[in-house]
C-alpha cells in the first residue's frame, strides 16, 4: 500500500501543503489508515529519535551544569529533551526504583520504625497529649505536653493521626502516593525563589522554571545512582551512594554561576539562602502532606 497521500491541507493543522511535509507542525502527508509495517517503523523512529535526544541532553547536562538550560532558552530544542519531559522521565524511573527497592527489603530506615515497638499515649484528661515515639529511631515525634494538638487540629485529628500509627504501612503508603505530587509543586515554588534572589537579572519566571525544572532533575539523576550501587551492591560502604549526594550542592553552585552569571561569592551566598530556603519549605510541605493524608485516610 502506498503511504503516501496528495492532499492539498495538513491533516493536522490545516496548513497548506507544499510538499510531503508540513511547513508548519512538520507532520508528512500520508494516508490515514497505515499497514502494520509502517506503523512498526513509525514507532521504531519515535523510540530512535527519544534515545537519541535523551543521550544528546544528559551529556551535556550531567558534565556541563548549566549549559542544557541556556541552549534551551536559547531556543536550541530540538535535539534536546525538554526539562518538563526530562523531569517527568527521571522522576518516574526513581520512584520505580525506589518501590523496586522497598519491596526487596533495601529500606532499612523504614523497616526499622515500622518494626520496632513505639508507644503512643493518650491521656484522657483535659489535656490531650499525643507523643509518637522509638528510642531508637531517628524518628522521634512529640506533638505537645498539652492541648495543642487538639486546639490546632482538632480531636479527631489526634484520633487520625493514633490511627496511621497503628497502621503505619499505610500511612506510608499514602504518603508514598502523593510524595511525587508534591514534589513537582515546589518546583514553581523553587523558581519563585530565584526569581526573588536574582530580581535585578531581568530574567522572566519560565526561565527560572526550566532552571528549576533542570536542577530537580539531577538531584532525581543522583538518587537514582545512589539508589542503584545500594540494589547492585548491597555490601558497598554506604558512603559510596553519598557520594551522589554530595554532588548536589557542587552541581547547583557551577549551574548557577553558569545560567546568571554572577561571581563566586555572590552566586555561593545566594546558594545558601536559597538551600535554607528549600529546606524550610520541603519540610512545611511534608507536615501539610502528613495532616492532609491524616484527614482524607484516617478520620
Amino acid at each position: 500500500m502506498d503511504t503516501n497521500a496528495t492532499h492539498t491541507v495538513c491533516r493536522n493543522c490545516g496548513e497548506p501543503l507544499h510538499g510531503e511535509y508540513c511547513a508548519r507542525c512538520g507532520q508528512r502527508d500520508r494516508t490515514v489508515v497505515l499497514p502494520v509495517r509502517e506503523l512498526v517503523r513509525e514507532f521504531g523512529d519515535e523510540v530512535l529519535s527519544w534515545d537519541t535526544r535523551l543521550v544528546r541532553s544528559l551529556r551535556p547536562f550531567l558534565l556541563q551544569p548549566g549549559r542544557l538550560t541556556l541552549e534551551y532558552l536559547a531556543g536550541q530544542r530540538k535535539n534536546f529533551v525538554s526539562p518538563f519531559k526530562l523531569y517527568f522521565f527521571i522522576s518516574f524511573i526513581f520512584f520505580f526504583l525506589s518501590s523496586v527497592s522497598e519491596s526487596s527489603g533495601k529500606k532499612e530506615l523504614r523497616s526499622r520504625f515500622l518494626d520496632e515497638p513505639d508507644s503512643v499515649s493518650v491521656p484522657a484528661d483535659d489535656s490531650v497529649q499525643l507523643r509518637i515515639q522509638n528510642e531508637d529511631s531517628p524518628f522521634r515525634m512529640s506533638v505537645s505536653d498539652t492541648v495543642k494538638a487538639a486546639s490546632l487540629f482538632g480531636e479527631d485529628f489526634v484520633h487520625g493521626l493514633q490511627a496511621g500509627k497503628k497502621d503505619p504501612r499505610r500511612l506510608f503508603a499514602m504518603m508514598r502516593e502523593h510524595l511525587p505530587k508534591v514534589l513537582f509543586l515546589l518546583l514553581p515554588v523553587f523558581a519563585l525563589m530565584l526569581k526573588a534572589v536574582y530580581l535585578r537579572s531581568r530574567r522572566l519566571y519560565i526561565e527560572h522554571l526550566v532552571f528549576s525544572f533542570h536542577i530537580h532533575t539531577f538531584i532525581f539523576l543522583m538518587m537514582i545512582f545512589g539508589a542503584l550501587v545500594e540494589i547492585l551492591l548491597p555490601a558497598a560502604l554506604h558512603s559510596v551512594s553519598n557520594v551522589f549526594t554530595a554532588a548536589v550542592p557542587f552541581y547547583l553552585v557551577i549551574a548557577m554561576r553558569k545560567v546568571y552569571g554572577q561571581s563566586w561569592p555572590r552566586t555561593v551566598v545566594k546558594f545558601i539562602l536559597l538551600s535554607l530556603a528549600q529546606v524550610v519549605v520541603f519540610i512545611l510541605s511534608l507536615v501539610i502532606m502528613v495532616i492532609a493524608v491524616v484527614y482524607l485516610y484516617f478520620i
